[in-house]
């Protein structure tokens, strides 16, 4: 009969600590989503669109004779819009964009943690031999900080 009290009480407590950590971890806060590039060029281009007189006309996703596509085109600008450890793809891409549509090529880094500082500086390294734009964008806190 103890036998039978002891192994049921076991898994009374068993259960009842498995439900209890199955709660905490429901109610655990889930960490903020983290959206794709598609989704940081819409919003930059919306932030972009309320200083008319400063940017003029901003379009999204301008194609380009070769097929390839701009993220993001102003009147004076051709904007590539890309994570930090894309940090060297977004350099090419914007000199393309905007040698070929005869803007400033700017490149807008989209960091989300401070370990990204380190492609930050790469980005740095490269922009002081050759001129482009840079702007950083953390989507932690939604800022973006122009560079150069």
């Amino acid at each position: 009969m103890m036998f039978e009290l002891t192994r049921a009480w076991s898994y009374a407590v068993c259960c009842f600590s498995v439900s209890v950590i199955a709660v905490a971890l429901w109610l655990q806060p889930t960490p903020p989503e983290k959206h794709n590039e598609a989704y940081w060029v819409e919003q930059i281009a919306d932030d972009l669109r309320l200083e008319p007189d400063k940017y003029g006309r901003v379009t999204t996703e301008h194609r380009l004779a070769d097929g390839t596509r701009c993220d993001i085109v102003t009147d004076w600008m051709a904007i590539e819009v890309d994570w930090a450890e894309k940090w060297a793809e977004g350099i090419g891409q914007s000199l393309f964009y905007g040698f070929s549509l005869k803007r400033r090529p700017v490149v807008i880094l989209l960091v989300d943690e401070d370990d990204d500082r380190r492609y930050v500086k790469r980005l740095n390294v490269v922009a002081d031999r050759i001129p482009f734009g840079i702007w950083i964008m953390d989507t932690r806190t939604r800022t973006i900080i122009r560079q150069k």
